[in-house]
C-alpha cells in the first residue's frame, strides 16, 4: 500500500540514482522504465528534471524540486502505465457506497 507516498521525495530518490548512475557508474545513458505507478512517478521525474515546477507537496509541505538539480533521463519506456494515482484511486471507489457505514 503506498497511500502515505509523497511522490515529490520519491522523484528526489530517482534523482538520486539517476545522478548515481551517471557520475558514479559512468553510464552515458539513462532510460527509466516504469511499470504501472513506476509509468506516473517516471514521467513525473522526467518533467520535474527537465523544467521543475514544484516547490511544496498538495499537503502544503516544503520540497523544491528546482534545488533538487534532478538529471533528466535520456528516455522514458512505460509499461501498462495508468495515467495518475490520484485518478486511478478515484476510478476505483465504489459508486454503490453512500457512507462509511454501508
Amino acid at each position: 500500500n503506498d497511500s502515505a507516498l509523497i511522490m515529490e521525495k520519491v522523484a528526489i530518490d530517482l534523482g538520486a540514482t539517476v545522478k548515481h548512475c551517471k557520475r558514479k557508474l559512468g553510464y552515458k545513458k539513462v532510460v527509466l522504465a516504469g511499470w504501472s505507478g513506476g509509468g506516473s512517478l517516471s514521467a513525473f521525474y522526467q518533467s520535474q528534471a527537465e523544467k521543475p515546477t514544484i516547490t511544496c507537496t498538495p499537503a502544503g509541505d516544503p520540497v523544491d524540486l528546482a534545488a533538487a538539480k534532478l538529471i533528466p533521463a535520456d528516455g522514458l519506456l512505460l509499461l501498462a502505465a495508468h495515467s495518475s494515482r490520484a485518478r486511478i484511486f478515484t476510478e476505483w471507489l465504489d459508486p454503490a457506497g453512500l457512507g462509511e457505514t454501508d
